[in-house]
């Protein structure tokens, strides 16, 4: 398994990851999400095996962890540690003091990578999506 950073060739597999990960219930254009990301200086890190993108993570100047996804055929083999692992190991590079994200509440295999990886929940928040309500979980992790 290889980490590297993504560059703007690998949207479009960067699109296809986001869609094939199960966590979408239903299609859409992903993609003008990741160009804005890449205009806004988000340091993306794929996760590549025999040379097909399998997940990614982002992380923005501020610490913030936008997106993490990773194809529902990879689950299970430890890739969202791995990019995890980048994430944290790159905010310490920057002297990021700490890393943030927004998890849904009901995402219960992502709570558990970021608690196992020593990100404290610090909030709950409503919010409303598709018109319905969700509960969101805000999490930290001081470096």
């Amino acid at each position: 398994m290889n980490i590297r950073k993504a560059k703007k060739e690998d949207i479009e597999d960067l699109t296809k990851v986001e869609m094939s990960s199960g966590y979408h219930k239903r299609k859409f254009d992903f993609e003008p999400y990741l160009r804005e990301l890449f205009k806004n200086n988000t340091e993306i890190f794929c996760a590549e095996e025999k040379n097909l993108i399998v997940g990614y993570v982002t992380l923005s100047g501020k610490g913030e962890i936008g997106f993490l996804a990773v194809s529902k055929k990879f689950h299970g083999k430890g890739i969202a540690g791995l990019l995890i692992k980048k994430v944290i190991s790159s905010a310490k590079k920057k002297k990021i003091k700490k890393l943030s994200l927004d998890v849904r509440n009901d995402n219960f295999s992502a709570i558990r990578l970021y608690l196992k990886n020593s990100f404290m929940i610090t909030k709950s928040y409503k919010k409303k999506t598709e018109g319905k309500e969700i509960l969101k979980l805000r999490m930290e992790k001081s470096l």
